[in-house]
């Protein structure tokens, strides 16, 4: 919280409101991990891209669905959007019908509410 205040409010270009400032840190904090799927598919390690993005989108999930954090209520649908986003980005780049059904079949059982 103490880096979302530091971070939003008035600066020398304008203003940030602290719901803007929670979506770019949120984002900021999940591009690594986007990358790093993205990076796996483009290396046609697609087994490895599909179990590396489970356990983002299961993190992902669970923070939304779990956390107590105060930040989260600044960036209520943050989340979900970062969760279909990455998924897209994955589906886009599989070109395995097994591994999409895989992943089907876990965001049924994992995730089953953004299924």
């Amino acid at each position: 919280m103490h880096d979302l205040w530091d971070r939003s409010g008035s600066t020398s270009n304008g203003y940030t409101s602290p719901e803007d400032m929670a979506v770019e840190m949120m984002e900021e904090e999940l591009d690594s991990f986007n990358n790093e799927v993205i990076r796996l598919c483009e290396l046609n390690m697609q087994k490895e891209a599909k179990l590396y993005c489970m356990g983002v989108l299961k993190g992902i999930y669970k923070y939304a669905h779990e956390s107590k954090s105060e930040f989260k209520d600044w960036a209520i649908d943050v989340p979900g959007e970062c969760f279909g986003y990455l998924l897209n980005e994955w589906k886009k780049r599989s070109k395995n019908n097994t591994e999409i059904k895989e992943m089907n079949s876990f965001l049924k059982k994992e995730c089953s509410r953004w299924a």
